[in-house]
């Protein structure tokens, strides 16, 4: 619980702590139903985009143990096939069947954390996606919420190297509602050409920072030449989705095991799409 703890010191405002607990406390109850009921419908879908953001000890929320990191790959490959980006470019596309329940895994921000997954990938046949920053020393760290240290470009290269794809997360992430045009074009075009010639490699992938967007930055990465554009919309990935909009489900320490499992479900996915509509607040 050392989360919760640090959430309500950090937020300065003890109702809004309590509120944002409550919520946590009533979503660990609808998801352990939506869990009990699942297998009344067949109602389980083909593709799964999960999206992290650290793996780590510690008290940030969107990090999550190493072994409970460990635990939940563990339950996807059981039930599901690993499966990269490039595929579900290819199926949107229609040049690809994927007929059985697959996931992808994508990790923002590009923190240095994330090396110490490299054998188990490895071991359980994953590929995963990682959107880094182009400007590492201009980062915002307040839109951030944490000041752990970012990949190398050599790191990054060596993870291209152990068959990871590597997407953009724009230049610095910055509250993507606020951009102006000279911002738009750092961090989306900018971005993508920046990466290419640092890293030597074809970025075809966006990840809008916190899932923020607006109809100009959708524009912007279209204009650029991103094959997709990932949010945190919480949806379904079927041939009609926008590849500009392509969902993803969050996960991060406020989910038990139990949560975890049961956020993979249809029922689920509407629930939180409900709640971010209503709320803004992604659980």
């Amino acid at each position: 619980m050392g989360y919760f703890k640090k959430f309500q010191e950090s937020e300065g405002c003890e109702m809004r702590a309590i509120k944002f607990i409550l919520l946590i406390k009533l979503r660990k109850v609808i998801y352990m139903f939506f869990g009990s009921i699942n297998g009344l419908f067949k109602m389980n879908k083909n593709i799964l985009i999960l999206c992290y953001h650290g793996i780590s000890n510690d008290d940030w929320r969107y990090s999550v143990d190493v072994d409970v990191f460990e635990r939940q790959l563990n339950y996807l490959v059981k039930y599901y096939s690993p499966i990269t980006l490039e595929d579900v470019g290819f199926f949107i596309q229609g040049k690809k069947k994927i007929e059985k329940p697959s996931f992808v895994i994508t990790i923002d921000d590009g923190y240095k954390d994330v090396l110490q997954l490299k054998d188990l990938f490895e071991k359980l046949n994953i590929r995963p996606t990682i959107f880094v920053l182009s400007d590492i020393n201009n980062a915002n760290r307040k839109e951030l919420e944490t000041n752990r240290e970012f990949l190398s470009k050599d790191e990054i290269l060596f993870l291209i190297e152990a068959g990871w794809t590597i997407g953009s997360h724009g230049a610095t992430h910055p509250d993507f509602y606020r951009l102006s045009e000279e911002d738009i074009e750092k961090e989306i075009v900018s971005s993508k050409k920046n990466l290419e010639e640092e890293l030597g490699i074809k970025i075809k992938y966006f990840a809008y920072p916190k899932g923020r967007y607006t109809n100009k930055v959708l524009d912007a990465v279209k204009k650029a030449g991103y094959s997709l554009g990932l949010s945190m919309n919480d949806s379904f990935i079927n041939k009609t989705v926008n590849r500009l909009l392509i969902p993803r489900i969050g996960v991060d320490r406020t989910h038990s095991f139990v949560e975890f499992r049961s956020i993979l479900l249809p029922l689920s996915i509407l629930f939180r799409k409900f709640i971010k509509e209503k709320t803004g607040v992604l659980i």
